[in-house]
């Protein structure tokens, strides 16, 4: 190695031996508040009631302290999250105020339509969404706009039209073992494994019992499904897990979850999910 070619390796090795660290300083450093955000979100997945009540307590706690302008508008953002997941219109209202939290502009107007939802938009929440042919749609985006229109419902207070459209995403839960379901929540498809569905810990399940409870119709649910369920219809068997747990049934009802193939239960061997988390 040459002079020339001796002296251009040292420069470029100091060169870079200089730049981590000066690099490193322009990147803000996670504050303990950050972390506690973080926490709270990913507490929320599932987005059941017990997962919100959580969240929002530990969000009250942290409220309390000292937040940064970003740390705040992050606050928000979880705050309006479990105001529209637990169905609290008045708080909602007042979130909004505090300015838009929509970026989506343009391309999914799925995404766009929620936007309008975090910024108590309903009339413009429910304009994008009537503008969408369901049979143009693929199963995801389907149910993304039936969840959509089963929080609006919860917050208008209309029980039987929140009923309607959580009855259309209990109807796509026994497409879970097909290839539109498994290649985006199998980490490798190629395997041909099937992974576990949440049922017992899903947000859709949990309203759908608590429906029921309100509305009285568990037991008529109840006999209903345990006629159909004959071993293959997963249908009728997941709607007969969810009315016995109405009924208060519980043994019976993880009798029956057990009797899904695909349901996550306590002796479950299928592999988590994957990118499995909530919406909206």
């Amino acid at each position: 190695m040459n002079r020339i070619t001796r002296t251009a390796t040292w420069l470029l090795t100091l060169a870079a031996a200089l730049a981590v660290p000066m690099l490193a300083a322009c990147i803000p450093a996670k504050s303990d508040h950050d972390d506690a955000l973080d926490k709270i979100r990913l507490s929320m997945l599932m987005a059941n009631s017990a997962d919100c009540l959580r969240a929002k307590a530990a969000l009250t706690q942290l409220n309390k302290q000292a937040l940064t302008p970003a740390e705040k508008q992050s606050s928000n953002w979880i705050e309006r999250t479990l105001a529209i997941r637990m169905g609290d219109w008045p708080a909602l209202q007042t979130l909004s105020k505090t300015g838009s939290t929509s970026t989506v502009t343009g391309g999914d107007p799925i995404l766009k339509a929620y936007g309008c939802l975090r910024d108590a938009d309903l009339s413009g929440t429910l304009e994008i969404l009537d503008a969408q042919h369901l049979a143009d749609l693929n199963p995801r985006d389907q149910r993304r706009i039936y969840a959509l229109r089963a929080r609006i419902a919860r917050l208008k207070g209309d029980i039987p039209t929140e009923l309607k459209y959580i009855d259309k995403m209990i109807e796509h839960m026994p497409l879970w073992p097909e290839k539109a379901c498994q290649s985006c929540h199998n980490e490798s498809p190629q395997t041909q494994k099937l992974t576990y569905l949440p049922l017992k810990q899903l947000w859709i399940g949990e309203r759908y019992v608590q429906i029921m409870q309100i509305s009285g119709t568990a037991e008529a649910t109840r006999a209903k499904a345990a006629a159909a369920a004959d071993g293959h219809n997963m249908l009728a068997q997941i709607r007969l897990a969810y009315a016995l747990k109405a009924l208060g049934k519980n043994a019976e009802a993880d009798a029956a979850f057990a009797r899904i193939p695909y349901c996550q239960t306590e002796k479950t061997k299928l592999s988590a999910p994957h990118k499995f988390f909530a919406f909206p």
